[in-house]
């Protein structure tokens, strides 16, 4: 016999309701609740992480664009000459 398990959507539509998450976690046991929180923890710290990485590549990558555009500006290029060239 298989289960019809829900899909994850079907879970994050479920959850997204307030009177509906708060039914459910006042049915689960304390243990089971730790057991959640302490999930979240870890997942909500690795995309903070994850957000800050990506933030700080950004951020370096603006910086090199910077870099190349003065350095263009101080040989007497504007950034829309090179991109007439390339086309």
């Amino acid at each position: 016999m298989t289960k019809n398990l829900p899909t994850v959507a079907e879970v994050i539509q479920f959850l997204r309701s307030v009177p509906r998450r708060t039914s459910l976690f006042k049915k689960m046991e304390l243990r089971e609740l730790s057991i959640i929180s302490a999930d979240l923890t870890t997942e909500l710290d690795k995309r903070i992480t994850q957000q800050e990485r990506l933030e700080q590549q950004e951020k370096e990558r603006h910086s090199i664009i910077q870099h190349h555009l003065n350095l263009l500006k101080q040989d007497g290029i504007a950034p829309d000459e090179v991109c007439a060239c390339a086309n």
